[in-house]
């Protein structure tokens, strides 16, 4: 079995390390990550000792006993190995100074600074390998998860939804499409191929097919060509799916 990361968290709020938790609670339950804690840069210190394993740090700048910043300045004169990310918090985002472990946004609510942490993503190989891997899925579902419980437990306030609630607001009516309208377009599409040249439109699409199988062509001329030949739209996306395939997302739970 794969050792988690073991990621030190240095800050003095109060409600740190519970963010922290509840935060990244599915990497802590698969055993991805291993948090320790520390108030300060003296306590910081000591974790490191006895755990020298720690790989990564989280810290806040302006602690007691010990600051962030004379923290780093201790850590760079040891030679020590782990990485640090200086969390500086500004209204409403924060900014982040961090060595390549990955990107921080923190952000300041009623109950303190929110660190969402973007580990790993070019050791993942980058977006595409990370979206083969259901990774980015997998964070906007448990951020949307963690969200929706704020709302529900009243915790953040979302004006006409969960506080300040309008009694005499009136339905909004749905839209509902006649559906001439899709005859009518349907007629249209039929006319507009009855009188393209259809061996023009096989010529481009195929051209459309040849560049898009080639990685080094920029395929925004052929897609031009397929326009001016009357192509549909629904045939441009097919010919391309020729080349590339469907992509069929992996359900995240």
């Amino acid at each position: 079995m794969t050792e988690p990361i073991k990621i030190l968290g240095v800050d003095d709020e109060a409600d740190f390390e519970a963010l922290i938790l509840q935060r990244f609670r599915r990497q802590v339950r698969d055993r991805e990550y291993a948090f320790r804690f520390a108030h300060h840069g003296a306590e910081a210190l000591d974790a490191l000792a006895a755990e020298p394993d720690i790989q990564l740090m989280l810290l806040d700048i302006n602690m007691p006993v010990m600051d962030g910043l004379t923290l780093l300045t201790e850590l760079r004169e040891r030679k020590s190995p782990v990485r640090a990310i200086m969390v500086r918090e500004f209204k409403p985002y924060g900014t982040i100074s961090y060595d390549g472990m990955g990107s921080v946004i923190v952000k300041n609510g009623t109950s303190g600074p929110r660190i969402m942490l973007d580990a790993h993503m070019d050791e993942l190989g980058g977006m595409v390998a990370a979206v083969k891997l259901n990774y980015p899925q997998r964070e906007i579902a448990d951020a949307a998860f963690a969200l929706q419980q704020e709302i529900d437990a009243g915790e953040r306030v979302v004006v006409g939804v969960n506080s300040f609630l309008a009694t005499d607001e009136q339905p909004i009516p749905t839209l509902r499409v006649d559906p001439a309208l899709e005859r009518k377009q349907i007629g249209r599409l039929q006319a507009a191929r009855a009188g393209r040249d259809g061996a023009a439109v096989e010529r481009a699409l195929a051209a459309l097919r040849e560049d898009a199988a080639h990685e080094d062509r920029n395929l925004m001329e052929p897609l031009l060509a397929c326009a001016r030949a009357h192509a549909s739209e629904g045939e441009i996306v097919q010919s391309l799916q020729q080349v590339f395939g469907d992509y069929a997302e992996t359900p995240v739970f």
